[in-house]
């Protein structure tokens, strides 16, 4: 009831007083290097191993440096399950990015809350699930930052 009504409140107002790691613990694996040979992910047709998923990433995680994203900055991703959704998120993951994945049955006016909830830095979407992202953040005035 009440209660639990007030912790939560309590919890949602609660600013991080520390820095976000510029190295999260979840590329760990990654960066050390373990088991580079082992599969890091399967799909229909294929699997690709710790190494590769690791260059992947690394050129990715460039990329991301070069559009400006910085240790704490948001990205949304649309896109659908699959390998690259994944090398995406883990690239961000690694230079600290907070990320934000959308399903891509939302539509104009879901997008729109979520952009204006993140506030993103950038936007990385699929060339089919472009249309709807754009109007979303034509909606919310966030035109420019999104990438196909």
């Amino acid at each position: 009831g009440a209660a639990r009504r007030a912790v939560l409140r309590g919890f949602l107002s609660v600013r991080p007083l520390l820095p976000f790691p510029a190295r999260p613990p979840a590329a760990r694996p990654l960066r050390r290097g373990v088991a580079r040979h082992a599969i890091a992910l399967r799909r229909p047709g294929g699997s690709s191993a710790c190494a590769e998923l690791a260059q992947t990433t690394d050129r990715i995680c460039g990329g991301l440096r070069d559009l400006g994203v910085v240790p704490g900055g948001r990205i949304v991703l649309r896109g659908k399950n699959g390998p690259m959704l994944c090398a995406l998120w883990l690239a961000a993951v690694k230079i600290g990015a907070v990320v934000v994945v959308t399903m891509p049955m939302l539509r104009t006016r879901e997008l729109a809350f979520v952009l204006r909830k993140t506030q993103p830095a950038l936007c990385l979407v699929e060339a089919d699930l472009e249309p709807e992202l754009m109007a979303a953040a034509e909606e919310v005035g966030q035109i420019g930052r999104a990438h196909v």
